[in-house]
């Protein structure tokens, strides 16, 4: 019985603690159980979800800007122009 108490009240609520988790603007986390997801929580705050036997995978949802370095292409005179791109995108959803 002693045995008892001492994890229900000493050991047990710490344990609780680590299911806290905190989401910042344009973050978003996946919880998953061996491997399958089970939630997707996107809303800017603290949260908390039981944390035993799940895993929490922090995604970014920002602004993402990609810049391809320039090529030399030849033009119809053979002329060489140099082509760059630069890529912005974002991500909606995450699953």
């Amino acid at each position: 019985m002693i045995c008892l108490n001492i994890f229900l009240f000493i050991i047990f609520p710490p344990l609780l603690l680590l299911g806290f988790y905190n989401i910042h603007p344009n973050e978003s986390y996946i919880i998953e159980n061996f491997g399958n997801p089970i939630k997707i929580v996107s809303e800017v705050g603290l949260h908390w979800y039981f944390p035993f036997y799940n895993t929490f995978i922090k995604k970014g949802l920002a602004l993402q800007t990609m810049e391809i370095k320039g090529s030399s292409v030849p033009d119809l005179n053979g002329s060489p122009l140099n082509v760059s791109v630069v890529i912005t995108y974002k991500i909606e959803e995450v699953l």
